[in-house]
Order: C-alpha cells, then sequence, then structure tokens
C-alpha cells in the first residue's frame, strides 16, 4: 500500500521540483513622476502665429516606459492649433503652434491635457489673450534725409519727416512725400503694411500702400518704408514707388 502512495507522489514531487517559475516584471509605471513646464498665458494678436513650447521634467522613472499624451481643447472660433495631439517620450517635451483668425480682443481658458498611464489625464489651464497688434507708428517715426521716388529717371534724394498722431494709435503724418515740399503733409495707417487712405492735400488726391522692414544699411536699428502711391492733380496723373529711408 505504501508502494503505491509513493507511487503516485514520485510524478507530482518530480514535477513541482522541476518547474522553471517565470519571473515577474515590475511595473514601470509604479513610480514614474512628472512636472510640465510652460508659460500658462498666451498672448497674440488676432491674424498672427504663437508657438508654444512645453518641456517634461522627469522626477522619478522612465518617460520611456510612460510616454505622455498631450492635447489642446476647448479653443474659441477662428482659432486654430497644431498639432491636434502628439506623444512626448524622451525628447521631453514638445511644440504647439497656434494661429488666429479675425478674432476680437478678449480672454478665453483653454485646456491642455497631459495622459500618462501611471498618473492618467491631468488637465492644466492656458490662458489665450487676444491682444491688439502692435503698434509700429512710433518705430517708424523719424527724420528720413535719403527718401527718394521713382517717378522720373533721375533720382533726387530729399528728406521727409514722419510723425506720430497724438491720441491716434496705427497712424502717421509723412511729410514732404515725393518731394512734394514740408506742407504736403499725407496721413498714413499702419498695420502689416503702410496704407495712405484716399485724400486730397494741397490740391492734389493721393492714395497708396506700401511695406515696411527693418533697414539692413543702419545696422536694422532704424526702419525704411517703399510706398506705391497714386497723385492726382487736375487730369494729370503720377505713379511712383517712394523709398523712405535714413541712407
Amino acid at each position: 500500500m505504501r508502494i503505491r502512495y509513493l507511487a503516485w507522489l514520485f510524478p507530482i514531487l518530480f514535477c513541482c521540483c522541476n518547474r522553471t517559475s517565470s519571473p515577474v516584471t515590475p511595473d514601470p509605471n509604479f513610480n514614474f513622476e512628472y512636472t510640465a513646464v510652460y508659460d500658462s498665458v498666451i498672448a497674440m494678436p488676432a491674424n498672427s502665429t504663437f508657438i508654444f513650447i512645453f518641456n517634461i521634467n522627469v522626477t522619478n522613472g522612465d518617460i520611456n516606459n510612460n510616454r505622455l499624451g498631450c492635447t489642446i481643447t476647448g479653443l474659441p472660433g477662428n482659432v486654430t492649433v497644431i498639432p491636434a495631439s502628439q506623444v512626448v517620450g524622451l525628447i521631453m517635451g514638445g511644440i504647439f503652434t497656434f494661429t488666429t483668425g479675425d478674432i476680437a480682443l478678449g480672454i478665453d481658458t483653454l485646456r491642455f491635457s497631459i495622459n500618462s498611464p501611471t498618473t492618467g489625464t491631468v488637465i492644466h489651464k492656458l490662458i489665450l489673450k487676444i491682444i491688439p497688434p502692435t503698434d509700429y507708428s512710433p518705430k517708424l517715426a523719424g527724420t528720413y534725409d535719403s527718401a527718394f521716388d521713382l517717378c522720373s529717371s533721375d533720382i533726387y534724394k530729399h528728406r521727409t519727416i514722419v510723425s506720430t498722431v497724438t491720441d491716434t494709435p496705427y497712424a502717421l503724418n509723412i511729410a514732404n512725400i515725393n518731394n512734394f515740399g514740408s506742407t504736403f503733409v499725407v496721413r498714413a495707417v499702419v498695420s502689416n503694411v503702410v496704407r495712405i487712405p484716399l485724400q486730397t492735400v494741397s490740391g492734389r488726391q493721393i492714395w497708396g500702400s506700401g511695406t515696411y522692414q527693418l533697414d539692413y544699411r543702419t545696422g536694422n536699428t532704424l526702419f525704411e518704408m517703399a510706398i506705391d502711391d497714386t497723385v492726382v492733380s487736375g487730369i494729370d496723373t503720377q505713379r511712383c514707388t517712394t523709398h523712405i529711408q535714413h541712407l
């Protein structure tokens, strides 16, 4: 009888003693911790682009085993963000690009969501401020000693005085445009371009538009302008490209 029990017990002992145990892999997410670093206020004007940069500081664990899914939602109309979502790993950060169309001034609260296998989804608040565009009129004001136009084959350099308009942002007075004299003062409006609305000055009708940029001849410390304008005096129409520059 004892031999019979030993016969049954022997295979069980043999099986148990020779079984290879599979190693248990620790959960790589167990101790993962991080903090997100970013500027929570996004200030931008309408019809512009803003680069939002954020960084991830890992304080414990391995981000390669805990990649973070990031999204920004709650955008108002006429505001888009690219990409729609992104995954952050060993680079430890990312970039979202905001683009605005025509949108009124104001403040909106956005949701910056970060998801990880350990912490789940954490929602951070972003403040989107739509602000007025930069007023470049004070930067364009000054005395331009080397202004000239291309109304004829001869180029005569002359002085043009550009000044801001009191209590009127984004506006300039341009005196002696096209060398018409210091009393010939034209009102211009500054946005991303310089625009001369239709107006009558000293019996002449004038209008036009052009561009402005930093002048490399001044070491990019001062600005220059190039304006395509049309001047009508009686039955005579003159079209010019006016260069307003310092050197």
